[in-house]
Protein backbone atom coordinates (compact mmCIF):
# COMPACT_ATOMS: atom_id res chain seq x y z
CA UNK A 1 0.00 0.00 0.00
CA UNK A 2 1.27 3.45 -0.88
CA UNK A 3 1.92 5.94 1.90
CA UNK A 4 -1.22 7.79 2.98
CA UNK A 5 -1.05 11.61 2.88
CA UNK A 6 -0.68 13.30 6.26
CA UNK A 7 -4.17 14.77 6.03
CA UNK A 8 -7.28 14.09 3.98
CA UNK A 9 -8.03 17.68 2.90
CA UNK A 10 -5.78 20.47 1.65
CA UNK A 11 -5.86 22.28 4.99
CA UNK A 12 -6.92 20.83 8.35
CA UNK A 13 -7.93 24.26 9.65
CA UNK A 14 -9.94 25.68 6.75
CA UNK A 15 -13.23 24.41 5.40
CA UNK A 16 -13.31 24.30 1.61
CA UNK A 17 -15.24 22.01 -0.69
CA UNK A 18 -13.26 19.10 -2.06
CA UNK A 19 -12.92 19.47 -5.83
CA UNK A 20 -14.39 16.34 -7.41
CA UNK A 21 -15.21 15.36 -10.96
CA UNK A 22 -18.76 15.74 -12.17
CA UNK A 23 -20.82 12.59 -12.60
CA UNK A 24 -24.13 12.73 -14.42
CA UNK A 25 -26.88 10.46 -13.16
CA UNK A 26 -29.69 10.72 -15.69
CA UNK A 27 -28.91 14.38 -16.24
CA UNK A 28 -28.82 15.26 -12.53
CA UNK A 29 -25.14 16.02 -12.01
CA UNK A 30 -23.27 15.53 -8.75
CA UNK A 31 -19.76 16.62 -7.85
CA UNK A 32 -17.80 19.56 -9.18
CA UNK A 33 -19.53 22.78 -8.20
CA UNK A 34 -22.95 21.15 -7.83
CA UNK A 35 -24.86 21.36 -4.53
CA UNK A 36 -24.86 18.34 -2.24
CA UNK A 37 -27.45 15.99 -3.74
CA UNK A 38 -30.15 14.34 -1.61
CA UNK A 39 -31.30 10.77 -2.05
CA UNK A 40 -33.47 8.10 -0.44
CA UNK A 41 -34.57 4.52 -1.11
CA UNK A 42 -37.92 2.90 -1.83
CA UNK A 43 -38.96 0.35 0.80
CA UNK A 44 -41.73 -1.35 -1.17
CA UNK A 45 -40.89 -4.71 -2.84
CA UNK A 46 -39.65 -4.07 -6.36
CA UNK A 47 -42.06 -6.62 -7.84
CA UNK A 48 -45.01 -4.57 -6.57
CA UNK A 49 -44.61 -2.29 -9.56
CA UNK A 50 -47.46 0.15 -9.10
CA UNK A 51 -46.96 0.66 -5.36
CA UNK A 52 -43.21 1.10 -5.90
CA UNK A 53 -43.83 3.69 -8.63
CA UNK A 54 -46.21 5.66 -6.42
CA UNK A 55 -43.62 5.75 -3.61
CA UNK A 56 -40.84 6.84 -5.96
CA UNK A 57 -43.05 9.71 -7.12
CA UNK A 58 -43.72 10.72 -3.49
CA UNK A 59 -39.99 10.67 -2.75
CA UNK A 60 -39.22 12.78 -5.81
CA UNK A 61 -41.91 15.28 -4.84
CA UNK A 62 -40.47 15.42 -1.31
CA UNK A 63 -37.07 16.41 -2.75
CA UNK A 64 -35.17 13.16 -3.31
CA UNK A 65 -32.92 13.84 -6.31
CA UNK A 66 -32.09 10.15 -6.79
CA UNK A 67 -34.14 7.17 -5.63
CA UNK A 68 -32.58 3.78 -4.96
CA UNK A 69 -34.57 0.60 -5.64
CA UNK A 70 -33.49 -2.84 -4.51
CA UNK A 71 -32.71 -5.54 -7.08
CA UNK A 72 -31.58 -8.58 -5.09
CA UNK A 73 -32.48 -11.13 -7.78
CA UNK A 74 -32.68 -11.26 -11.56
CA UNK A 75 -36.47 -11.04 -11.34
CA UNK A 76 -36.30 -7.63 -9.63
CA UNK A 77 -33.53 -6.47 -11.94
CA UNK A 78 -35.67 -7.09 -15.00
CA UNK A 79 -38.73 -5.50 -13.39
CA UNK A 80 -36.88 -2.21 -13.19
CA UNK A 81 -37.86 -1.76 -16.84
CA UNK A 82 -41.54 -1.88 -15.92
CA UNK A 83 -40.97 0.64 -13.14
CA UNK A 84 -39.10 3.00 -15.46
CA UNK A 85 -41.86 2.73 -18.06
CA UNK A 86 -44.56 3.62 -15.53
CA UNK A 87 -42.49 6.54 -14.21
CA UNK A 88 -42.18 7.92 -17.74
CA UNK A 89 -45.93 7.59 -18.20
CA UNK A 90 -46.40 9.57 -14.98
CA UNK A 91 -43.88 12.20 -16.20
CA UNK A 92 -41.59 11.50 -13.24
CA UNK A 93 -37.97 11.76 -14.37
CA UNK A 94 -36.12 11.21 -11.09
CA UNK A 95 -33.00 9.06 -11.74
CA UNK A 96 -33.28 5.50 -10.44
CA UNK A 97 -30.37 3.70 -8.76
CA UNK A 98 -30.46 -0.10 -8.75
CA UNK A 99 -29.22 -1.53 -5.45
CA UNK A 100 -27.56 -4.85 -6.26
CA UNK A 101 -26.40 -7.39 -3.66
CA UNK A 102 -24.89 -10.86 -3.94
CA UNK A 103 -25.41 -11.36 -7.71
CA UNK A 104 -23.17 -9.24 -9.97
CA UNK A 105 -25.07 -10.53 -13.04
CA UNK A 106 -28.13 -8.55 -11.89
CA UNK A 107 -26.07 -5.35 -12.08
CA UNK A 108 -25.40 -6.02 -15.77
CA UNK A 109 -29.14 -6.28 -16.46
CA UNK A 110 -29.95 -3.20 -14.36
CA UNK A 111 -27.26 -1.13 -16.09
CA UNK A 112 -29.20 -1.45 -19.33
CA UNK A 113 -32.31 0.05 -17.69
CA UNK A 114 -31.61 2.58 -14.95
CA UNK A 115 -29.39 5.65 -14.61
CA UNK A 116 -27.07 4.30 -11.93
CA UNK A 117 -26.15 0.95 -10.41
CA UNK A 118 -24.83 0.40 -6.91
CA UNK A 119 -22.60 -2.64 -6.40
CA UNK A 120 -20.84 -3.97 -3.30
CA UNK A 121 -17.21 -5.03 -3.85
CA UNK A 122 -17.70 -7.58 -1.08
CA UNK A 123 -20.05 -9.49 -3.38
CA UNK A 124 -17.48 -9.79 -6.17
CA UNK A 125 -15.76 -12.79 -4.67
CA UNK A 126 -14.17 -15.80 -6.27
CA UNK A 127 -15.88 -19.12 -5.59
CA UNK A 128 -12.56 -20.33 -4.26
CA UNK A 129 -12.45 -18.68 -0.83
CA UNK A 130 -9.26 -19.25 1.16
CA UNK A 131 -8.42 -18.77 4.83
CA UNK A 132 -5.02 -17.38 3.82
CA UNK A 133 -4.03 -15.71 0.56
CA UNK A 134 -0.52 -15.83 -0.81
CA UNK A 135 0.51 -12.94 -3.04
CA UNK A 136 -0.17 -15.17 -6.06
CA UNK A 137 -3.61 -16.18 -4.74
CA UNK A 138 -4.46 -12.55 -4.01
CA UNK A 139 -3.50 -11.32 -7.48
CA UNK A 140 -5.33 -14.14 -9.24
CA UNK A 141 -8.52 -13.46 -7.26
CA UNK A 142 -8.25 -9.76 -8.01
CA UNK A 143 -7.79 -10.44 -11.73
CA UNK A 144 -10.96 -12.56 -11.77
CA UNK A 145 -12.79 -9.72 -10.02
CA UNK A 146 -11.52 -7.28 -12.64
CA UNK A 147 -12.82 -9.49 -15.45
CA UNK A 148 -16.30 -9.51 -13.88
CA UNK A 149 -16.27 -5.78 -13.24
CA UNK A 150 -15.10 -4.85 -16.75
CA UNK A 151 -18.14 -6.67 -18.20
CA UNK A 152 -20.32 -4.31 -16.17
CA UNK A 153 -18.24 -1.24 -17.07
CA UNK A 154 -18.71 -1.93 -20.79
CA UNK A 155 -22.49 -1.97 -20.32
CA UNK A 156 -22.42 1.19 -18.21
CA UNK A 157 -20.26 2.98 -20.74
CA UNK A 158 -22.53 1.98 -23.62
CA UNK A 159 -25.67 3.16 -21.80
CA UNK A 160 -24.33 6.23 -20.00
CA UNK A 161 -25.00 4.52 -16.66
CA UNK A 162 -23.19 5.78 -13.56
CA UNK A 163 -21.71 3.32 -11.06
CA UNK A 164 -21.59 3.54 -7.28
CA UNK A 165 -18.93 1.45 -5.59
CA UNK A 166 -20.65 0.89 -2.24
CA UNK A 167 -18.40 -0.61 0.42
CA UNK A 168 -20.11 -1.96 3.56
CA UNK A 169 -18.16 -2.55 6.76
CA UNK A 170 -20.03 -5.77 7.48
CA UNK A 171 -19.53 -7.40 4.08
CA UNK A 172 -15.90 -7.02 3.09
CA UNK A 173 -14.59 -9.84 0.92
CA UNK A 174 -12.55 -12.62 2.60
CA UNK A 175 -9.64 -11.61 0.38
CA UNK A 176 -9.63 -8.02 1.69
CA UNK A 177 -10.10 -9.13 5.31
CA UNK A 178 -7.17 -11.55 4.99
CA UNK A 179 -4.81 -8.69 4.18
CA UNK A 180 -6.24 -5.58 5.88
CA UNK A 181 -8.65 -6.92 8.47
CA UNK A 182 -12.24 -5.89 9.11
CA UNK A 183 -11.08 -2.28 9.45
CA UNK A 184 -11.51 1.21 7.99
CA UNK A 185 -8.33 0.57 6.01
CA UNK A 186 -9.85 -2.64 4.64
CA UNK A 187 -12.92 -0.68 3.54
CA UNK A 188 -10.82 1.99 1.84
CA UNK A 189 -8.62 -0.56 0.07
CA UNK A 190 -11.70 -2.47 -1.13
CA UNK A 191 -12.90 0.70 -2.86
CA UNK A 192 -9.43 1.61 -4.14
CA UNK A 193 -9.04 -1.75 -5.87
CA UNK A 194 -12.33 -1.26 -7.71
CA UNK A 195 -11.49 2.36 -8.55
CA UNK A 196 -8.18 1.25 -10.03
CA UNK A 197 -9.98 -1.22 -12.30
CA UNK A 198 -12.34 1.55 -13.41
CA UNK A 199 -9.51 4.02 -13.99
CA UNK A 200 -7.44 1.49 -15.95
CA UNK A 201 -10.44 0.78 -18.15
CA UNK A 202 -11.09 4.52 -18.64
CA UNK A 203 -14.45 4.55 -16.88
CA UNK A 204 -14.82 7.63 -14.66
CA UNK A 205 -18.58 7.89 -14.05
CA UNK A 206 -18.00 6.48 -10.57
CA UNK A 207 -19.17 7.43 -7.09
CA UNK A 208 -17.95 5.77 -3.89
CA UNK A 209 -19.57 5.22 -0.50
CA UNK A 210 -18.17 3.86 2.78
CA UNK A 211 -21.05 2.62 4.94
CA UNK A 212 -20.93 1.47 8.55
CA UNK A 213 -23.28 1.59 11.51
CA UNK A 214 -20.36 2.72 13.68
CA UNK A 215 -19.83 6.46 13.19
CA UNK A 216 -16.09 6.36 13.90
CA UNK A 217 -15.48 3.49 11.47
CA UNK A 218 -17.52 5.23 8.77
CA UNK A 219 -15.64 8.50 9.27
CA UNK A 220 -12.17 6.95 9.33
CA UNK A 221 -12.83 4.89 6.21
CA UNK A 222 -14.06 7.93 4.25
CA UNK A 223 -11.01 9.95 5.29
CA UNK A 224 -8.64 7.18 4.26
CA UNK A 225 -10.36 6.69 0.92
CA UNK A 226 -10.36 10.40 0.09
CA UNK A 227 -6.69 10.78 1.01
CA UNK A 228 -5.59 7.78 -1.07
CA UNK A 229 -7.81 8.54 -4.06
CA UNK A 230 -6.83 12.21 -4.22
CA UNK A 231 -3.16 11.29 -3.97
CA UNK A 232 -3.62 9.37 -7.23
CA UNK A 233 -5.64 12.14 -8.85
CA UNK A 234 -8.86 10.14 -8.71
CA UNK A 235 -11.12 12.98 -7.62
CA UNK A 236 -14.15 10.70 -7.33
CA UNK A 237 -17.38 12.04 -5.77
CA UNK A 238 -18.37 10.63 -2.38
CA UNK A 239 -21.78 9.49 -1.15
CA UNK A 240 -22.18 9.83 2.64
CA UNK A 241 -24.41 7.94 5.03
CA UNK A 242 -24.43 6.08 8.33
CA UNK A 243 -26.10 2.76 7.67
CA UNK A 244 -28.50 1.17 10.15
CA UNK A 245 -28.76 4.40 12.18
CA UNK A 246 -32.20 3.47 13.55
CA UNK A 247 -35.19 5.73 13.99
CA UNK A 248 -36.53 8.71 15.92
CA UNK A 249 -34.39 11.43 17.45
CA UNK A 250 -31.40 9.17 18.02
CA UNK A 251 -31.38 7.90 14.42
CA UNK A 252 -31.19 11.51 13.26
CA UNK A 253 -28.42 12.35 15.72
CA UNK A 254 -26.35 9.32 14.75
CA UNK A 255 -26.67 10.12 11.04
CA UNK A 256 -25.76 13.75 11.71
CA UNK A 257 -22.70 12.72 13.74
CA UNK A 258 -21.35 10.80 10.74
CA UNK A 259 -22.40 13.03 7.85
CA UNK A 260 -22.13 16.66 8.91
CA UNK A 261 -18.53 16.65 10.26
CA UNK A 262 -17.37 15.28 6.88
CA UNK A 263 -19.39 17.92 5.04
CA UNK A 264 -17.69 20.53 7.24
CA UNK A 265 -14.37 19.20 5.89
CA UNK A 266 -15.68 19.69 2.35
CA UNK A 267 -16.16 15.95 1.78
CA UNK A 268 -19.43 14.65 0.35
CA UNK A 269 -21.30 15.16 -2.91
CA UNK A 270 -24.50 13.27 -2.15
CA UNK A 271 -26.04 12.11 1.13
CA UNK A 272 -28.71 9.85 2.52
CA UNK A 273 -30.04 9.85 6.07
CA UNK A 274 -30.99 6.18 6.57
CA UNK A 275 -33.91 5.90 9.01
CA UNK A 276 -36.02 2.92 10.01
CA UNK A 277 -39.09 4.94 9.12
CA UNK A 278 -41.06 5.90 6.03
CA UNK A 279 -38.37 6.96 3.53
CA UNK A 280 -40.11 10.31 2.98
CA UNK A 281 -39.01 11.22 6.53
CA UNK A 282 -35.36 11.07 5.47
CA UNK A 283 -35.54 13.97 3.02
CA UNK A 284 -36.10 16.93 5.41
CA UNK A 285 -33.25 15.75 7.64
CA UNK A 286 -30.84 15.40 4.72
CA UNK A 287 -31.81 18.83 3.38
CA UNK A 288 -31.23 20.35 6.82
CA UNK A 289 -27.72 18.86 7.03
CA UNK A 290 -26.81 19.98 3.51
CA UNK A 291 -28.10 23.48 4.27
CA UNK A 292 -26.11 23.80 7.51
CA UNK A 293 -22.94 22.67 5.75
CA UNK A 294 -23.45 25.16 2.94
CA UNK A 295 -24.06 27.94 5.45
CA UNK A 296 -20.96 27.23 7.51
CA UNK A 297 -18.43 26.08 4.91
CA UNK A 298 -17.94 29.23 2.90
CA UNK A 299 -14.16 29.28 2.40
CA UNK A 300 -13.32 29.26 -1.30
CA UNK A 301 -11.06 26.51 -2.70
CA UNK A 302 -8.38 29.12 -3.45
CA UNK A 303 -8.23 30.07 0.23
CA UNK A 304 -7.70 26.49 1.31
CA UNK A 305 -4.60 25.54 -0.64
CA UNK A 306 -1.98 25.97 2.11
CA UNK A 307 -1.13 22.81 4.02
CA UNK A 308 -1.57 23.04 7.78
CA UNK A 309 0.65 21.14 10.19
CA UNK A 310 -1.00 18.52 12.36
CA UNK A 311 0.34 16.75 15.45
CA UNK A 312 -1.98 13.73 15.52
CA UNK A 313 -3.12 10.81 13.36
CA UNK A 314 -6.41 11.81 11.65
CA UNK A 315 -7.06 8.26 10.49
CA UNK A 316 -7.07 6.50 13.85
CA UNK A 317 -9.17 7.12 16.94
CA UNK A 318 -6.96 7.65 19.99
CA UNK A 319 -8.50 8.90 23.21
CA UNK A 320 -6.64 11.87 24.70
CA UNK A 321 -6.17 10.89 28.32
CA UNK A 322 -4.21 13.75 29.90
CA UNK A 323 -4.40 14.41 33.61
CA UNK A 324 -7.32 13.89 35.95
CA UNK A 325 -9.14 16.71 37.73
CA UNK A 326 -11.56 15.51 40.36
CA UNK A 327 -14.07 13.21 38.70
CA UNK A 328 -13.13 13.91 35.08
CA UNK A 329 -10.16 13.80 32.75
CA UNK A 330 -7.44 11.18 32.68
CA UNK A 331 -9.41 8.99 30.30
CA UNK A 332 -12.41 8.72 32.63
CA UNK A 333 -16.03 8.97 31.49
CA UNK A 334 -16.76 12.09 29.44
CA UNK A 335 -18.90 14.28 31.68
CA UNK A 336 -21.81 16.57 30.96
CA UNK A 337 -21.65 20.04 32.47
CA UNK A 338 -24.22 22.75 33.03
CA UNK A 339 -26.86 20.59 34.70
CA UNK A 340 -26.64 17.95 37.41
CA UNK A 341 -28.58 15.53 35.27
CA UNK A 342 -29.25 11.92 36.16
CA UNK A 343 -25.75 10.58 36.76
CA UNK A 344 -23.40 11.32 39.67
CA UNK A 345 -20.36 11.82 37.43
CA UNK A 346 -21.92 14.84 35.71
CA UNK A 347 -21.19 18.38 36.86
CA UNK A 348 -23.36 21.39 37.67
CA UNK A 349 -22.36 24.74 36.20
CA UNK A 350 -20.90 25.98 39.51
CA UNK A 351 -18.33 23.16 39.53
CA UNK A 352 -16.56 24.72 36.53
CA UNK A 353 -16.44 28.30 37.82
CA UNK A 354 -12.91 27.97 39.23
CA UNK A 355 -11.35 26.78 35.97
CA UNK A 356 -10.12 29.18 33.26
CA UNK A 357 -12.40 29.73 30.25
CA UNK A 358 -10.38 29.96 27.03
CA UNK A 359 -11.32 30.74 23.40
CA UNK A 360 -9.86 28.57 20.62
CA UNK A 361 -7.30 31.26 19.71
CA UNK A 362 -6.63 32.36 23.31
CA UNK A 363 -3.51 31.70 25.32
CA UNK A 364 -3.33 28.24 26.86
CA UNK A 365 -2.97 28.78 30.64
CA UNK A 366 0.04 27.33 32.44
CA UNK A 367 -0.54 24.70 35.11
CA UNK A 368 -4.33 24.75 34.76
CA UNK A 369 -6.05 21.81 36.44
CA UNK A 370 -8.75 21.94 33.77
CA UNK A 371 -9.82 24.18 30.88
CA UNK A 372 -13.25 25.25 29.68
CA UNK A 373 -12.99 25.80 25.92
CA UNK A 374 -15.50 28.46 24.81
CA UNK A 375 -16.21 28.29 21.07
CA UNK A 376 -17.72 31.37 19.47
CA UNK A 377 -16.94 31.32 15.74
CA UNK A 378 -18.95 30.28 12.69
CA UNK A 379 -17.24 26.90 12.25
CA UNK A 380 -16.51 25.55 15.76
CA UNK A 381 -15.21 22.09 14.71
CA UNK A 382 -12.26 23.61 12.83
CA UNK A 383 -11.60 26.11 15.62
CA UNK A 384 -11.55 23.30 18.18
CA UNK A 385 -9.34 21.15 15.96
CA UNK A 386 -6.83 23.97 15.86
CA UNK A 387 -7.03 24.39 19.66
CA UNK A 388 -6.47 20.71 20.45
CA UNK A 389 -3.64 20.58 17.93
CA UNK A 390 -2.03 23.43 19.91
CA UNK A 391 -2.54 21.51 23.18
CA UNK A 392 -0.71 18.53 21.70
CA UNK A 393 2.20 20.56 20.33
CA UNK A 394 2.58 22.50 23.60
CA UNK A 395 2.36 19.38 25.74
CA UNK A 396 -0.65 20.56 27.75
CA UNK A 397 -2.39 17.61 29.42
CA UNK A 398 -5.17 19.45 31.28
CA UNK A 399 -8.65 17.99 30.71
CA UNK A 400 -10.95 20.11 28.56
CA UNK A 401 -14.68 20.80 28.91
CA UNK A 402 -16.09 22.06 25.60
CA UNK A 403 -18.73 24.76 25.95
CA UNK A 404 -20.78 26.47 23.26
CA UNK A 405 -23.76 28.81 23.36
CA UNK A 406 -26.50 28.47 20.74
CA UNK A 407 -29.42 30.79 20.07
CA UNK A 408 -31.42 28.62 17.63
CA UNK A 409 -35.13 28.54 18.37
CA UNK A 410 -35.79 25.56 16.09
CA UNK A 411 -34.93 22.34 17.92
CA UNK A 412 -34.03 20.32 14.81
CA UNK A 413 -31.56 22.93 13.57
CA UNK A 414 -30.05 23.37 17.04
CA UNK A 415 -29.72 19.61 17.63
CA UNK A 416 -28.05 19.09 14.24
CA UNK A 417 -25.52 21.90 14.76
CA UNK A 418 -24.69 20.81 18.32
CA UNK A 419 -24.36 17.17 17.25
CA UNK A 420 -21.98 17.98 14.41
CA UNK A 421 -19.92 20.45 16.45
CA UNK A 422 -19.28 18.03 19.29
CA UNK A 423 -19.13 14.85 17.21
CA UNK A 424 -16.35 16.43 15.13
CA UNK A 425 -14.23 16.52 18.29
CA UNK A 426 -15.28 13.37 20.10
CA UNK A 427 -14.72 11.12 17.07
CA UNK A 428 -11.12 12.38 17.21
CA UNK A 429 -10.83 11.24 20.84
CA UNK A 430 -10.59 14.76 22.23
CA UNK A 431 -12.59 16.40 24.98
CA UNK A 432 -13.36 15.38 28.56
CA UNK A 433 -16.70 17.09 28.93
CA UNK A 434 -19.61 18.46 26.93
CA UNK A 435 -21.40 21.66 27.93
CA UNK A 436 -24.19 22.79 25.59
CA UNK A 437 -26.06 26.03 26.31
CA UNK A 438 -29.26 27.28 24.72
CA UNK A 439 -31.70 29.43 26.71
CA UNK A 440 -34.56 28.51 24.38
CA UNK A 441 -34.87 24.90 25.56
CA UNK A 442 -35.14 23.12 28.93
CA UNK A 443 -31.83 22.02 30.44
CA UNK A 444 -33.07 18.46 30.83
CA UNK A 445 -33.80 18.22 27.09
CA UNK A 446 -30.30 19.55 26.31
CA UNK A 447 -28.82 17.07 28.82
CA UNK A 448 -30.50 14.17 27.01
CA UNK A 449 -29.22 15.51 23.68
CA UNK A 450 -25.70 15.51 25.16
CA UNK A 451 -26.07 11.86 26.18
CA UNK A 452 -27.22 10.91 22.69
CA UNK A 453 -24.32 12.75 21.03
CA UNK A 454 -21.79 10.92 23.21
CA UNK A 455 -23.47 7.58 22.48
CA UNK A 456 -23.53 8.24 18.73
CA UNK A 457 -19.77 8.82 18.88
CA UNK A 458 -19.20 5.59 20.83
CA UNK A 459 -17.84 7.56 23.81
CA UNK A 460 -20.41 6.96 26.54
CA UNK A 461 -23.43 4.66 26.53
CA UNK A 462 -26.53 5.59 28.47
CA UNK A 463 -28.87 2.99 26.98
CA UNK A 464 -28.84 0.06 24.60
CA UNK A 465 -27.51 0.82 21.12
CA UNK A 466 -29.69 -0.23 18.18
CA UNK A 467 -28.21 -1.08 14.79
CA UNK A 468 -31.37 -0.94 12.71
CA UNK A 469 -31.52 -0.81 8.93
CA UNK A 470 -33.95 1.35 7.00
CA UNK A 471 -36.55 -0.96 5.56
CA UNK A 472 -36.38 -1.53 1.80
CA UNK A 473 -38.02 -3.75 -0.77
CA UNK A 474 -36.18 -6.76 0.65
CA UNK A 475 -37.80 -6.46 4.10
CA UNK A 476 -40.57 -9.01 4.61
CA UNK A 477 -41.71 -8.28 8.15
CA UNK A 478 -42.91 -5.21 10.07
CA UNK A 479 -39.50 -3.87 11.01
CA UNK A 480 -40.62 -0.42 12.18
CA UNK A 481 -43.08 -1.93 14.65
CA UNK A 482 -40.51 -4.49 15.79
CA UNK A 483 -37.84 -1.86 16.40
CA UNK A 484 -40.18 0.30 18.50
CA UNK A 485 -41.20 -2.65 20.65
CA UNK A 486 -37.63 -3.91 21.07
CA UNK A 487 -36.52 -0.43 22.13
CA UNK A 488 -39.40 -0.14 24.60
CA UNK A 489 -38.49 -3.40 26.29
CA UNK A 490 -34.69 -3.28 26.20
CA UNK A 491 -33.60 0.39 26.25
CA UNK A 492 -32.58 0.12 29.92
CA UNK A 493 -29.79 -2.34 29.03
CA UNK A 494 -26.73 -0.08 28.97
CA UNK A 495 -23.61 -1.12 27.00
CA UNK A 496 -25.54 -3.63 24.91
CA UNK A 497 -25.89 -3.47 21.11
CA UNK A 498 -28.92 -5.01 19.42
CA UNK A 499 -29.19 -5.36 15.64
CA UNK A 500 -32.66 -5.15 14.08
CA UNK A 501 -32.21 -6.03 10.42
CA UNK A 502 -34.68 -6.34 7.59
CA UNK A 503 -33.17 -9.25 5.70
CA UNK A 504 -30.20 -11.55 5.27
CA UNK A 505 -28.55 -9.03 2.91
CA UNK A 506 -27.90 -6.62 5.79
CA UNK A 507 -27.81 -9.09 8.66
CA UNK A 508 -25.73 -10.60 10.06
CA UNK A 509 -22.89 -8.92 8.20
CA UNK A 510 -23.97 -5.32 8.76
CA UNK A 511 -24.67 -5.91 12.43
CA UNK A 512 -21.16 -7.25 12.98
CA UNK A 513 -20.75 -5.09 16.10
CA UNK A 514 -24.03 -6.19 17.69
CA UNK A 515 -24.27 -8.39 20.77
CA UNK A 516 -27.66 -9.73 19.67
CA UNK A 517 -29.51 -9.75 16.37
CA UNK A 518 -33.13 -9.82 15.20
CA UNK A 519 -32.99 -10.54 11.46
CA UNK A 520 -35.79 -10.96 8.94
CA UNK A 521 -35.71 -14.20 6.96
CA UNK A 522 -38.89 -13.90 4.86
CA UNK A 523 -42.52 -14.76 5.28
CA UNK A 524 -43.00 -12.68 8.43
CA UNK A 525 -40.36 -14.69 10.28
CA UNK A 526 -37.07 -13.77 11.91
CA UNK A 527 -33.85 -15.40 13.03
CA UNK A 528 -32.18 -14.52 16.34
CA UNK A 529 -28.43 -14.17 16.73
CA UNK A 530 -25.90 -14.09 19.55
CA UNK A 531 -23.09 -12.09 17.99
CA UNK A 532 -22.61 -13.48 14.50
CA UNK A 533 -23.99 -16.91 15.38
CA UNK A 534 -27.63 -17.76 14.59
CA UNK A 535 -29.37 -19.38 17.57
CA UNK A 536 -33.07 -19.52 16.66
CA UNK A 537 -34.30 -19.84 13.07
CA UNK A 538 -37.65 -19.13 11.39
CA UNK A 539 -39.31 -17.63 14.47
CA UNK A 540 -42.72 -16.01 13.81
CA UNK A 541 -42.39 -12.25 14.29
CA UNK A 542 -45.06 -12.18 16.99
CA UNK A 543 -42.91 -14.49 19.14
CA UNK A 544 -39.55 -13.06 18.11
CA UNK A 545 -39.20 -10.27 20.69
CA UNK A 546 -40.04 -12.54 23.63
CA UNK A 547 -37.49 -15.05 22.38
CA UNK A 548 -34.90 -12.28 21.88
CA UNK A 549 -35.30 -11.31 25.54
CA UNK A 550 -35.09 -14.98 26.49
CA UNK A 551 -31.83 -15.26 24.53
CA UNK A 552 -30.40 -12.20 26.33
CA UNK A 553 -31.36 -13.74 29.68
CA UNK A 554 -29.85 -17.11 28.76
CA UNK A 555 -26.51 -15.39 28.21
CA UNK A 556 -26.58 -13.43 31.47
CA UNK A 557 -26.91 -9.98 29.88
CA UNK A 558 -30.38 -9.14 31.17
CA UNK A 559 -31.19 -6.85 34.08
CA UNK A 560 -34.68 -5.89 35.15
CA UNK A 561 -35.65 -2.28 34.45
CA UNK A 562 -35.78 0.09 37.40
CA UNK A 563 -39.25 0.75 38.74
Amino acid sequence: MEETPAFYTRNPFLSCRRLTREVSVGGTVMGGGQPVRIQSMANIPTMETEACVRQIIRLAEAGSEYVRVTAPRMEEGRNLAAIKKRLEEEHCHVPIVADVHFTPDVAEVAAEIVEKVRINPGNYTDRKILTEYSEKDYREALEKTADKLVRLLKICQRNGTALRIGVNHGSLSPRIVSRYGDTPLGMAMSAMEFLEICEDYGFRQTVVSMKASNVRIMTESVRLLVAMADAKGWNVPIHLGVTEAGNGAYGRIKSTAGILPLLYDGIGDTIRVSLTEAPENEIPVARLLAGIAEERCHVSPEQGTDTGKIAYDPYRFTRRTGTQCGTFGGGKTVVISGWEGKNPEDLPEAAMAEHPHVTPTGQIPDNAQAIVLETTGDNPPLEMRHFFNRLITQGCSAPVIIRRHYTDTDWNSFAAKATADYASIFIEGWGDGIWICNPNFPQEKIYNLSLQILQACGIRFNQAEYIACPSCGRTQYRIEEALEEIKRRTCHLRNLKIGVMGCIVNGPGEMADADYGFVGCGGGKVSLYKGKQPVYHQVPQEKGIDMLIQLIKENGDWTEPAR
